[in-house]
Parts: structure tokens; C-alpha cells; sequence
């Protein structure tokens, strides 16, 4: 019997013929005192069903919790965790969420001759500033890999070796054929065909946010 029809059903008396307790691996484990003495019913059938759920989302996971919780204070002490609520933590872990496209621009690098005056440079910018934040984060993953950025922002980038790489934009030649960016995920480097149009820029890069394009252009 599931909780959920245990809880939206009613029972006669000493009908359900369960008690407070979960067998497991041929042990009885009672979820509360005396609990192999006291019947489930209509009246103690919530509490029941939240001891369960406390048993198997807490109580049976409690040693390989404390193993990760010993790990985790070796590099994190326990008092800095408290300092931070669980989305502030998880804004560490995972880095941030929200594209700021003027903050990218900011801490971009170009390689010769790009410059941040060159033509193509100039259009790179105004489509991506035309990209709503799902497609910003698409853009994103395709250059670097990751949907985030780090905690610190984009100056933060950092390559696959764990050392700083900010994001740097290279020109190459562009083709009549198949002119997609190659994206260098593994050092946050964007290879930049030197377009002729803004529009052709359009077309590349708006394919890279509104089609599955990983691994089939680009990504190395």
C-alpha cells in the first residue's frame, strides 16, 4: 500500500494491520518508541507516513551523510557554512545564473586583428544584445562549456587546467560553406569568422542558440 492511498483513504478499525515500524533486511527498526506496539489508523496515519519519510530521507542515509559532511568541513569549516543560506551556497558551488552580457563584453580579450573597434566585433556584441537569457546561456555553454559563471564573475573564467582564462574572441578566414565560431571550451577561446554582413554573423550565431548544434559544429 502506497502513502498516498494510505492517506487520502479511510480504514475500519485495526483493518491496516500496521505498525510503527520498517522491516528491513530481515531487522524490525521502530520509528518511534514502542512503536512495534502501536497500530496505524485514521487518527496517526500522517504521523506515520512522516516518520517513514524521515527514516528513509534521513535516519538510513545518516553515516554516508556524516562521511560527506567530514569531507566537506575538511574544506569548508562548519562555522563559514552558516554564514551563507542555502542559495548563497549554492550560488558558490555552481557559480552564477544570470548573464551580464555588458560585464562579459567588459573582460573580453581579442586577438590581433580583432579589436573591440573592429566591424565584426561590433555586430558579436549588438546580436548577442538581442539574445534573451536563455539563449545567453546557450551562447554561453557553447563558448565555455558551462550554462554559469563563477561567483566572482567573468574575470573569474577559468580553464580546463583551473587556471584564470578570460574569454578571448580570434579571427579566422571566413568560408562560404559551414562558417560556424569554433568554440576552445576547454580555454574559454571563441574562433570568430571575419563575416562580410551582419546579417551572415546573424544567421551563424542565432543557429548556434535556436538549434542542438553541440557537437555537430564548433566545439572542440
Amino acid at each position: 500500500m502506497s502513502w498516498k492511498y494510505l492517506l487520502e483513504n479511510q480504514f475500519d478499525e485495526n483493518e491496516l494491520q500496521q505498525y510503527f515500524i520498517i522491516c528491513k533486511d530481515d531487522e524490525i527498526i521502530e520509528l518511534k518508541q514502542n512503536g512495534a506496539d502501536i497500530l496505524v489508523n485514521n487518527q496517526n496515519k500522517q504521523e506515520f507516513v512522516d516518520l517513514c519519510i524521515q527514516y528513509y530521507s534521513e535516519k538510513m542515509i545518516s553515516k554516508q551523510l556524516g562521511q560527506i559532511q567530514t569531507a566537506l568541513y575538511k574544506y569548508i569549516p562548519k562555522d563559514y557554512l552558516n554564514i551563507f543560506t542555502a542559495e548563497e551556497f549554492e550560488m558558490i558551488l555552481y557559480g552564477v545564473s544570470v548573464v551580464d552580457l555588458a560585464e562579459w563584453k567588459q573582460h573580453t580579450t581579442y586577438k590581433t586583428p580583432y579589436a573591440d573597434t573592429s566591424q565584426q566585433i561590433q555586430w558579436f556584441w549588438k546580436i548577442l544584445s538581442e539574445f534573451d537569457q536563455d539563449q545567453l546561456k546557450k551562447f554561453l555553454h557553447y563558448c565555455t562549456g558551462s550554462y554559469r559563471i563563477p561567483v566572482n564573475g567573468f574575470s573569474k573564467l577559468e580553464s580546463n587546467r583551473g587556471m584564470y582564462s578570460k574569454f578571448q574572441i580570434v579571427p579566422i578566414d571566413y568560408k562560404n560553406t559551414n562558417s560556424f565560431p569554433i568554440a576552445h571550451t576547454c580555454f574559454n577561446r571563441l574562433e570568430l569568422p571575419k563575416y562580410t554582413s551582419e546579417e551572415m554573423m546573424r544567421k551563424y550565431l542565432r543557429s548556434i542558440v535556436l538549434n542542438d548544434l553541440e557537437g555537430v559544429f564548433g566545439m572542440e
